[in-house]
């Protein structure tokens, strides 16, 4: 009887079929996150952080209208000006990205993110080459893990720091930076106006550097975790609650001079967005404004509202979609490089 020979097609395909079916469930998942987080509250754009933006907000409302102007609901509601703004062309595909970029980034990008677990045991063992073996036991205490929270975050915020600096000033990665500065209006849903390839390159800046304070950490203490609160880092949690989602909108919020050489205010992000030159490459930083004051790229406010204008002009006109968003970036980048190539070589 003839030996039969197995398909290898079936095993090839099978293969395919468990790869589409892991890819289109990582999407999925992606792309439903941000419903399961809001309802859970906790991501900024979750129910309790819209409402303390609110409640905020009216605060701001009451300091900043004039005194014969009404402070009651229907004034305020005119003061957050929801058809202007919320409503905005710019606004809407604010909504779509955030809708569909969240599948895409879960599928092309979170497989290649640089876990802060891997950079601190690469920390543990060069402490541990170096300095002798750890003598690590238990946790901290609350005081120590309050400052670890402090120190992970001030890190993070040097990471991001750097990172939007260099998709400032290099020009390639001002190409896919481009996509968050093309809002011509600021909602709180513009914070995640970012391409995938530059939510990469921010997560491997941030992760590498909170990596290594808690590698640092690790060789003292076997136990080490932020100090959290509902899930989150108690620091992030009071800066989100208190201004998070004001600094992608048009409500003026300033902590003043001399707090803002430390603490980033809404009013020094939304001065990072403004299209006048003279606020370009100013307010880098998300949290602790003491690195823009340490690198010379601080811009402090007053709390009198500066008159500002958002956008790229004519240049913004081409992130006008979703896919645009995620393409055009990609074929600037393109097309710098061809142009290089042809000035190198003597073309036309």
């Amino acid at each position: 009887m003839p030996r039969q020979v197995e398909d290898p097609s079936f095993p090839i395909l099978d293969l395919l079929m468990d790869s589409m079916l892991q890819s289109t469930t990582t999407f999925l998942v992606g792309f439903y996150k941000p419903f399961l987080q809001f309802a859970e509250g906790t991501i900024r754009l979750s129910w309790p952080f819209i409402l303390t933006m609110l409640v905020v907000g009216y605060g701001c409302f009451l300091m900043q209208r004039a005194a014969s102007e009404s402070a009651g609901p229907r004034a305020f509601v005119k003061y957050l000006r929801i058809r202007e703004v919320f409503l905005h062309r710019s606004s809407l595909v604010d909504y779509r990205y955030l809708l569909l970029n969240g599948g895409l980034k879960a599928l092309l990008v979170s497989p290649l993110l640089l876990s802060s677990l891997a950079v601190s045991k690469v920390v543990l063992l060069a402490l541990t080459v170096t300095a002798g073996a750890s003598e690590a036991t238990g946790s901290p205490g609350l005081p120590l893990l309050v400052l670890y929270s402090l120190i992970v975050l001030l890190a993070v915020d040097l990471g991001n720091y750097w990172s939007h600096r260099f998709h400032h000033e290099i020009p390639i990665l001002w190409q896919l930076h481009k996509v968050h500065h093309s809002a011509e209006v600021l909602n709180p849903a513009t914070a995640l106006r970012i391409h995938p390839m530059e939510t990469l390159m921010n997560a491997l800046f941030a992760t590498t550097l909170s990596g290594i304070v808690l590698g640092v950490f690790s060789y003292f203490w076997t136990d080490v975790s932020t100090a959290k609160l509902f899930g989150l880092n108690v620091f992030v949690l009071l800066t989100n609650l208190i201004s998070g989602n004001l600094r992608h909108s048009h409500i003026w919020l300033s902590f003043g001079l001399r707090l803002e050489h430390i603490l980033s205010s809404p009013a020094q992000h939304q001065i990072h967005h403004s299209d006048n030159p003279v606020h370009f490459n100013r307010n880098y930083a998300v949290h602790f404004s003491v690195w823009d004051w340490a690198f010379g790229t601080l811009y402090t406010t007053t709390p009198r509202p500066e008159p500002l204008t958002f956008g790229l002009g004519e240049d913004g006109r081409q992130f006008d979609s979703v896919v645009a968003l995620w393409t055009r970036p990609l074929a600037n980048i393109a097309q710098q490089f061809i142009r290089r190539r042809r000035a190198k070589t003597g073309q036309v």
